[in-house]
Formats: C-alpha cells, structure tokens, sequence
C-alpha cells in the first residue's frame, strides 16, 4: 500500500487517467507566444521546432536554394 492509503493499481490508474491533463497543459503552458523574445524562447525550448523553422523566406524555398542540400543531406544520410 502507498502512503495515502490507495494501492500502487489505483495511484497507476490515478497516473493514467491525469494524462492527457498533463499533456495539454506541456503543449500550452504559456499560452501564445506574443512577442519575438517569447517567440524565440518557444522555439529554442522545442527541438521540432528548432529544427524546422517556423518563418521561412520565399527564395530559400527555390529548388536552386533547396534542392542540392536535401539531395546532399540525403546522400550523407545514406552513406552512414
């Protein structure tokens, strides 16, 4: 028996059900980002989103821009 009094089935239980509360409140802890500082701070704290960036300027996604690095990326990919 746990302290409280429950047994480990229904603190397990407990846990399981607290998911998706636990879920939803890391995805919006705070709220909207507003500012560029806040932004930034947003996605340097998520590696997804550090890696693929949220603004994009229209001539890096020209194939004469984009193109040799995806085809060079995946050939270093490739040869590991």
């Amino acid at each position: 028996m746990a302290a409280d009094g429950y047994s480990a089935l229904h603190e397990f239980w407990l846990n399981l059900r607290a998911i998706p509360n636990h879920v939803y409140r890391a995805m919006f802890r705070g709220g909207p980002p507003k500012t560029d500082r806040t932004r930034s701070s947003f996605i340097f704290g998520n590696v997804f989103l550090h890696l693929h960036s949220v603004r994009t300027h229209l001539w890096s996604l020209r194939w004469s821009d984009d193109g040799p690095r995806g085809i060079v990326t995946t050939a270093a990919f490739l040869s590991l």
